[in-house]
């Protein structure tokens, strides 16, 4: 919950904020422990509460590159012995982000109120998720928080890698077509228009492909100020529904019955489970906590129930390997036969470790595979589009010339 408050400081000046908390009493002990005379503590109204939900849909939030410079900076910073409140500190100082300061400045007065850091971070799992904060409490189990970081810093970069790659191999094709929506949007209201107007005087019969290009014409053209905002809403209806969980099913869905799509997905997911539940183990934590943290990354809907079935199975006394053959259909069976080995080696972490880096791999080849097919298909599209809007109006001319010619 957000609460504002008003306070006088220690040289009498008055202070007004906000924070994040649970409670008044949290917001009083905080405003106590700097030393303020409190003057007034508000909860966040509901309505406004409502109203940024819808907000948060479009802001950007915390990049996760600069998650991974705060990362980065902080082990930096106590390795060099800083603590770890003074060391957040300078870092809010420094970031360029309005959001991530204030976040970071929270989770300072936090530090410094006694809080450890995996709680004080777990207040804003819009920015750290399950995985960060569980292995910031493993670090805080074990005294090695640094080491800790590292870890995170490498697995996060990792992933920078990875969602840049899927990024560049999608973006050519979406800027193709959104050239092509804009194309066919100039072309209805500034080219069909005067084609239209030409075969209207010449009274001559057009086409079915022309007269729906005739009535999206007439909407965007005489009806511009209900089509337009129509048109914005349908973009923000889209948006939502895709940021929506009923939306990510539908992609999911897609994903799957997509024959190429659902082995880059499928490959995908692998290289994260694998990669996830080694860096989870190798910090100390357990493998069931450790699988259910894992289950929340994975983006197939069914690979995911089987991750919570899977985390069952082991709370009940079964070894992983062992869950994991309960569904060969869904675990590949180079991750059964290498958990086998990791479970009678005793070296977990690293066989995971390096399936990791073989799906990573396989991602990777993918992508290129992928791109390459895509830049023909998208030529042939845009070819067979041109090719269809110019016989839908070359052919009435063509039945004109033809009925001259008959004359």
């Amino acid at each position: 919950m957000n609460f504002y408050y008003e306070a006088i400081g220690e040289n009498n000046e008055i202070i007004k904020d906000e924070k994040v908390a649970s409670s008044e009493d949290e917001i009083a002990s905080f405003l106590k422990l700097k030393k303020y005379t409190i003057i007034t503590i508000e909860k966040e109204e509901e309505s406004k509460s409502s109203s940024s939900k819808i907000s948060e849909i479009f802001s950007s939030g915390v990049s996760i590159n600069e998650k991974a410079n705060f990362t980065r900076n902080l082990a930096t910073m106590i390795k060099s012995g800083l603590p770890i409140a003074e060391a957040i500190g300078i870092i809010a100082e420094d970031s360029k982000s309005r959001k991530f300061k204030t976040i970071l400045t929270e989770i300072k007065y936090d530090l410094e109120s006694g809080r450890p850091l995996s709680q004080a971070l777990a207040k804003y799992p819009q920015v750290f998720d399950k995985i960060f904060i569980s292995l910031i409490g493993a670090g805080e189990l074990s005294g090695k928080i640094p080491d800790v970081l590292t870890s995170l810093f490498k697995y996060i970069t990792k992933d920078i890698r990875l969602r840049t790659k899927i990024i560049s191999a999608f973006t050519y094709p979406i800027v193709v077509l959104i050239a092509l929506v804009l194309m066919g949007f100039v072309m209805l209201i500034l080219v069909v228009p005067k084609i239209l107007e030409v075969f209207t005087r010449m009274k001559i019969d057009l086409p079915l492909p022309l007269k729906i290009l005739q009535f999206i014409t007439m909407l965007f053209i005489q009806f511009w100020y209900i089509s337009f905002p129509i048109l914005i809403l349908i973009l923000i209806g889209i948006i939502i529904f895709f940021k929506s969980n009923l939306g990510k099913k539908f992609c999911s869905f897609i994903m799957r019955k997509t024959p190429y799509l659902s082995k880059l997905s499928k490959a995908y997911d692998m290289a994260r489970i694998t990669s996830t539940l080694s860096l989870l183990l190798r910090s100390g934590v357990p493998m069931t906590d450790s699988l259910r943290i894992v289950s929340v990354g994975v983006v197939d809907i069914d690979l995911k129930q089987v991750i919570k079935d899977t985390e069952k199975q082991v709370k009940e006394g079964k070894s992983l390997s062992k869950a994991f053959s309960n569904h060969s259909k869904q675990i590949p069976n180079m991750l059964i036969k290498i958990t086998k080995v990791g479970e009678k080696s005793g070296k977990m972490d690293q066989v995971l470790a390096e399936l990791g880096q073989f799906y990573d791999e396989q991602v990777d080849n993918m992508l290129k595979t992928m791109s390459d097919l895509i830049e023909p298909a998208l030529m042939l599209i845009v070819g067979l589009v041109v090719a269809a809007l110019v016989l839908s109006i070359i052919s009435p001319i063509y039945g004109l010339v033809g009925s001259f010619s008959g004359q």
